[in-house]
């Protein structure tokens, strides 16, 4: 369904478009995500998106996400806690990634 098709909900009150569910996304995962980027505050609050033309800043950020993951895995394997939100900074890395990717080739964007 694209955006201008009428669609017809079991209430019978019509909307336009085909939204993503964004009710899919848990508290828990906004939390962690919003948690993660107050750390990249001291930077400055919109300083990763002067990288979002930055080959080589999204590269690094996708590094940054790879150690992260290791370091969760890790923590999970060994049932040790960490002090660290490994997990919450893969999501946002990944985020920068992802507004990269959209900026670079605005086809692939969803």
């Amino acid at each position: 369904m694209n955006e201008d098709e009428i669609k017809t909900l079991p209430s019978g009150a019509a909307t336009s478009g085909n939204l993503p569910p964004y009710e899919c996304l848990t508290p828990l995962f906004l939390r962690r995500s919003a948690e993660r980027m107050r750390l990249g505050l001291r930077y400055g609050k919109h300083n990763w998106k002067k990288g979002i033309e930055d080959k080589e800043f999204i590269l690094n950020r996708l590094n940054h996400a790879f150690e992260h993951l290791i370091l969760a895995m890790e923590a999970i394997d060994s049932d040790t806690p960490v002090s660290d939100d490994n997990l919450a900074a893969v999501v946002v890395n990944c985020m920068f990634a992802m507004e990269y990717e959209a900026h670079a080739h605005p086809s692939s964007e969803t």
